[in-house]
């Protein structure tokens, strides 16, 4: 066994949460942005959120992950994705083996096509072998390859590594345009069409979050009337084009509290709140936590996390 093995098992053995509050501080290995557990242990993680995406991926035995109020039970070969933000918490089995791969979210924030593919899996997606065979079986695959690559360190593997999760993501995102374009609201000559200028109204929303958007106004970019595209709309997303708003702009505002030189009036212009009383409530209501709370566990866990 290689000696990074060895760190591998001992870390998946020790693995807990490096909590600051709820906020959990990712250590990242040799390889860059990533970090990836063979997670036997019993120990029972409590509600915790990080800034990193989660991929859990059972091998042997159930295990029990609550987000929120929901409660999911993976079976063997079943693959979770917890988006940045998200609070859950796990209760794993007697006994078994589990993969938890976490990686840094900013790394693929530079691929502009895979914009939709993470603001579909907010709060979580849960990609099971009986709902979504091949598709399962396909990021089956793709893990395995990352395990693999991870275990042996070999020159390039970290390179590998983030091209099978572009690949895995690129899989999910393939799948839910798909899913979303072959409802019964659009017509199958209409299909590519569609879709198209529905991407092109989400990238709009991202790239003018500071800014007045209304229903009206995207309706006009997709080229239909508000009630039509209020119902297309929900179909492709499964947001209300105001609740995907609030949720692009809440993502905006935890990037731009991480900048200790902005006030959290800043931040809520910034990220598009009309006042600072509608930012915290809202920030409140997804977060259970106000914007200032919210930055002062991160910054404290920021300097934490580089002490020697």
């Amino acid at each position: 066994m290689s000696d990074l093995n060895q760190e591998n098992t001992e870390a998946a053995d020790e693995f807990h949460p490096r909590l600051h509050g709820i906020r959990e501080d990712i250590q990242y290995s040799s390889i860059q942005g990533i970090r990836l557990y063979h997670n036997h242990n019993t120990i029972h993680f409590p509600p915790h959120w990080h800034s990193a995406i989660e991929i859990l991926y059972p091998l042997d035995q159930n295990y029990t992950v609550r987000i929120g109020t929901e409660e999911n039970v993976l079976s063997p070969g079943d693959i979770l994705v917890v988006a940045p933000g998200t609070i859950h918490s796990y209760t794993p089995p007697e006994s078994g083996e589990r993969i938890f791969i976490l990686f840094d979210y900013n790394l693929l924030q530079m691929f502009s096509s895979l914009r939709q593919v993470m603001q579909a899996i907010q709060p979580y997606i849960l990609i099971t072998q009986t709902a979504y065979p091949p598709l399962n079986e396909k990021l089956q695959e793709l893990l395995r390859d990352v395990i693999h690559e991870y275990d042996e360190n070999a020159p390039y593997s970290g390179a590998m590594i983030w091209s099978r999760l572009l690949e895995f993501f690129s899989y999910i995102g393939r799948t839910n345009v798909y899913r979303a374009s072959h409802s019964s609201e659009f017509p199958k000559d209409k299909r590519q069409e569609y879709v198209a200028k529905f991407m092109e109204v989400c990238n709009y929303i991202t790239d003018h979050l500071d800014e007045e958007i209304n229903t009206d106004r995207l309706a006009e970019i997709a080229g239909f009337s508000k009630f039509h595209f209020s119902r297309l709309f929900k179909e492709f997303t499964g947001y209300s084009s105001h609740e995907y708003l609030i949720q692009r702009r809440l993502e905006a505002a935890e990037q731009l509290l991480a900048n200790p030189d902005l006030s959290i009036t800043d931040v809520a212009m910034q990220s598009g709140f009309n006042s600072l009383s509608t930012f915290t409530r809202v920030f409140k209501a997804e977060k259970d936590m106000t914007p200032s709370a919210f930055r002062e566990i991160n910054q404290k866990g920021s300097h934490e996390g580089r002490k020697i």
